[in-house]
């Protein structure tokens, strides 16, 4: 693990930089509840940020230790490049891709059961999941389950 303290070092910069968004958006809630701290929906938020920025703050000093910023940096700008290069990377990109053309576009544009049905069919393909026909069977029954499911039994209204 001594070679890899690099990875701690990214992961408390991410969790360091995902608790000042929650200090910060604690602040703004209690501002806008207008109420004693204590008292304010935001105190519970603000505690668990703060815990949690302590936490990015140990692990970094923890990573850094023996190795300092230059090597750790230079460690972790040699795996980003590895990372971006990396065809999983690729894949995961192109299979968000996938994901928004389905929201943003032909859940608008066709509704849920059609687009649904593409959208499944699309995705296994992509992923080479099995056969045409497989794929198709698998996609018309967990969209035919989901409908019955949601729209009949329960009620709600599928977009």
């Amino acid at each position: 693990m001594g070679d890899k303290k690099y990875i701690d070092f990214f992961s408390a910069v991410v969790t360091g930089l995902l608790s000042i968004y929650v200090i910060i958006d604690s602040i703004r809630m209690y501002l806008d509840a207008g109420e004693k701290m204590y008292y304010s929906p935001a105190f519970f938020p603000l505690i668990l940020g703060a815990g949690l920025f302590i936490c990015a703050g140990i692990l970094m000093s923890r990573s850094l230790k023996g190795i300092g910023i230059s090597v750790t940096m230079a460690q972790v700008k040699k795996s980003a490049v590895r990372v971006v290069r990396s065809e999983t990377v690729k894949k995961a990109l192109i299979g968000l891709c996938i994901m928004g053309i389905y929201v943003f576009a032909l859940l608008p544009m066709l509704g849920f059961v059609i687009s649904t049905l593409i959208f499944i069919v699309a995705m296994m393909m992509y992923m080479k999941v099995g056969s045409l026909i497989k794929i198709v069977l698998i996609a018309v029954i967990i969209v035919g389950a989901v409908y019955v499911t949601f729209q009949m039994a329960f009620g709600v209204l599928l977009p």
